[in-house]
């Protein structure tokens, strides 16, 4: 994309980062609403209260723009499950809290889980987007993976399989019931017995 004449970009530094996380922010209310394949830079400049050329100018591309949205959904996913393994409490204690944030973001309708997976969605067929939910998912479990062996380490435990494995199971729990919650919404009593379900599932893969 390119700019636009007679556009006038904001001016300044902090300026310029506070328009900029607007745009931001106004394309992940937009997407998580409408989804990507029905959303135009249009959409997002209006939804931001800007020009299309302020949006370009902050980002050159949809696909750029696209790639920020990504990485910063993701970040605030993953501020939330830092947030628990880090609160004070005993190892345990902070797996157990981490799991059932880690439930919580996929299942409580956020619009950046949204976003994630509509894009995930669209991804099966689309290659250069497959690559950039590739890149991120490798960073997120790579830092699961750090977690749980610190935190396993703290309290004694051995991994009973191969460490990599563990988080590849865990995510591909938590998303497949993520996805399920899309279609096949667990009961009431259901859902109160997940967490204790998906704790079982973590401490069984360590021997204590």
């Amino acid at each position: 994309m390119e700019k636009q004449q007679g556009e006038t970009a904001p001016k300044g530094s902090k300026k310029s980062a506070v328009s900029r996380q607007q745009v931001l922010d106004a394309a992940i209310r937009t997407l998580a609403d409408q989804g990507l394949a029905n959303t135009s830079v249009s959409d997002i400049a209006e939804a931001a209260k800007m020009s299309k050329g302020v949006v370009h100018y902050h980002f050159e591309s949809k696909d750029e723009l696209l790639r920020r949205v990504l990485e910063n959904c993701s970040e605030v996913l993953a501020f939330r499950v830092r947030e628990a393994w880090q609160t004070s409490g005993t190892p345990a204690e902070r797996i157990r809290r981490a799991l059932r944030v880690m439930l919580a973001t996929r299942t409580d309708g956020s619009p950046e889980m949204r976003v994630l997976t509509d894009l995930m969605a669209l991804a099966i067929h689309d290659e250069p987007l497959k690559a950039l939910l590739a890149e991120q998912f490798e960073r997120r479990r790579n830092e699961l993976l750090e977690d749980l062996l610190k935190t396993a380490s703290e309290l004694g435990l051995r991994a009973r399989i191969a460490p990599a494995v563990i988080p590849r199971l865990l995510v591909a729990a938590l998303d497949g019931l993520g996805f399920h919650q899309l279609f096949d919404p667990p009961s009431q009593d259901e859902q109160q017995e997940l967490p204790r379900a998906l704790e079982l599932l973590a401490f069984s893969l360590f021997e204590w």
